[in-house]
């Protein structure tokens, strides 16, 4: 998780520095690399999330799939 949020940070970063020197199409191709940055990412987290989620009791499992759901506890 901390190497997807170094990676994402500086993807970030470069696109703050370079906004204001963008034109739309480097503007879309930015989100896009962002974007497939952040699926490739998830790919990443989904296994040890899975593992983890499947060592939860039915109560955690209940609490998990709310906060999922509702963002709310």
């Amino acid at each position: 998780m901390r190497d997807n949020a170094k990676e994402m940070d500086a993807l970030t970063k470069d696109k703050a520095a370079n906004a204001e020197t963008m034109n739309s199409v480097e503007h879309m191709k930015m989100h896009s690399q962002i974007t497939e940055t952040h699926l490739a990412q998830l790919k990443k987290l989904i296994p040890p999330f899975e593992a983890f989620y499947n060592s939860q009791s039915d109560e955690q499992k209940k609490i998990t799939d709310t906060l999922f759901r509702t963002g709310k506890i």
